[in-house]
């Protein structure tokens, strides 16, 4: 089975050093049933999304083709896209020493079955579905610092010319405690993103717009 692994080209251009020192891209991209090669002559990046440590291939009935997104169910264990089953993992090689970080795009779907036969759909964030509770649904490798109401995790390292670096960036997330009346019942599925961000070490000011020394 072929692993959906997110490499894409980036041409260098002489005229925006920016654009030759920092990669973004989202992992679920997908060309031709093909893995997209990244070869910028400045890092490989490879990132992974897992159920139950089995590579996603973008073939699943919970990946979403056209929004391009995977589908986590957040209220029953027994499902194969269960939340707590995701694990999203990444590897790189810095050509140059190079910064990581990373940040999750989720939306969460509430949807009620009425015994009428109405059924409504809301958008809402973790923090309204759980009622104010300040907490981040996914388990994020220690490794990784916030700051502030950045939504970015910056991996506390330093990657050094040369070396080759794999991490587990996601391990699991929680589930939402959904609700059955005698009117109704609850669903809760997740649209689920992952953005990494990978930059030479020396360029975080200018390109990621962030203070020079937000490591030391």
């Amino acid at each position: 089975m072929k692993t959906m692994r997110l490499k894409r080209a980036l041409a260098l251009l002489v005229v925006s050093l920016v654009l030759t020192i920092g990669v973004t891209f989202a992992w679920f991209e997908w060309v031709n049933d093909h893995p997209i090669e990244i070869e910028t002559g400045t890092f490989d990046v490879s990132i992974d999304i897992l159920i139950d440590d089995v590579p996603v291939t973008g073939l699943e009935s919970y990946y979403d083709p056209i929004l391009e997104f995977v589908e986590l169910n957040a209220f029953t264990p027994a499902a194969a896209n269960y939340i707590d089953r995701i694990k999203v993992v990444m590897t790189v090689t810095a050509h140059n020493a190079a910064r990581i970080r990373f940040r999750v795009q989720d939306e969460w779907r509430l949807t009620r079955h009425f015994t009428s036969g109405e059924t409504t759909t809301i958008v809402l964030s973790y923090d309204t579905l759980t009622e104010g509770v300040k907490s981040f649904p996914f388990n994020v490798n220690a490794a990784f610092f916030t700051t502030g109401t950045d939504p970015y995790f910056y991996y506390d390292g330093l990657v050094e010319a040369g070396d080759t670096i794999s991490l587990t960036l996601i391990d699991g997330g929680t589930p939402y405690d959904v609700r059955t009346t005698l009117n109704y019942y609850e669903e809760v599925f997740v649209r689920f993103q992952v953005f990494l961000d990978v930059v030479q070490a020396n360029r975080i000011a200018a390109v990621w717009n962030v203070d020079a020394d937000m490591f030391d």
